[in-house]
């Protein structure tokens, strides 16, 4: 798998290959290959967002010249949780109650209901930064501007909006971004752009993996506590702790 993804980027970085096949080809099983099993087993996942509309323009930054594509992203880390389990019956209920019956900012249905944590954006090799920039800071926008609707909708409205990681992909260079919302502002702050590696030799694609991994954790251990207790209001233990003596008094 691996030497299949260093053989495909380096071929594609030389010939202009469009976007669909960078994702095809090398960043989707990457994403696989980080997330699969493990992370898999644990509801973090990854989504294709190469077609999700964000689904209000009042999300949208208070920009001029705003394009429809600008719009955009191509992949998304998510919490899946299993269908019909207590998780997916609980963000099945709040999606009943919030506009476009959907969690994120966009209500494409095969994401509705699995909350978004980190938006990547593709481009080919040598595409354009600043425009995979644009329309990363724009999705980001309209992510937190949903959260915080859905936040006024909770019983915690006091709580922090927490950073978020953005990936920027250009070609076979992968980039963490962090958008962090600075309420008191008004205003999101872009920062810790770091180099993760590069999916056209074999150390870089394992660095990418390592990179991935560290990124679901956060998203298993930072963002999914604060995404259940803040927008659905239940302590993650909790939660586990009541499922589980439910599950047994079903089967006693």
């Amino acid at each position: 798998d691996v030497l299949d993804i260093r053989d495909a980027a380096g071929e594609y970085a030389t010939d202009d290959t469009p976007e669909s096949s960078w994702n095809m080809d090398i960043n989707s099983p990457l994403l696989r290959l980080a997330l699969r099993d493990h992370w898999k087993s644990k509801e973090i996942w990854y989504k294709d967002l190469t077609t999700s509309k964000i689904y209000d323009k009042d999300l949208l930054p208070k920009v001029p010249g705003i394009s429809q594509k600008s719009k955009m992203v191509d992949l998304a880390i998510v919490i899946k949780p299993h269908r019909l389990g207590p998780l997916w019956e609980k963000i099945s209920s709040k999606c009943s109650e919030v506009a476009y019956k959907t969690v994120n900012q966009t209500d494409a249905t095969h994401v509705s209901q699995t909350p978004i944590a980190i938006s990547g954006e593709v481009k080919r090799a040598g595409g354009d930064k600043a425009e995979s920039f644009v329309r990363l800071a724009t999705w980001v926008t309209a992510h937190y501007a949903h959260l915080q609707i859905m936040l006024e909708m909770s019983e915690d409205t006091d709580a922090q909006l927490p950073a978020l990681p953005l990936l920027q992909i250009i070609g076979d260079r992968w980039r963490l971004i962090i958008a962090e919302m600075k309420l008191e502002k008004g205003q999101i702050i872009f920062h810790s752009d770091i180099e993760l590696g590069s999916s056209k030799d074999v150390l870089g694609i394992y660095q990418i993996i390592a990179s991935l991994r560290r990124l679901a954790k956060w998203t298993s251990k930072q963002y999914r506590p604060w995404w259940m207790k803040t927008i659905l209001g239940y302590d993650e233990e909790s939660f586990i702790a009541r499922t589980h003596e439910s599950s047994v008094g079903a089967a006693a």
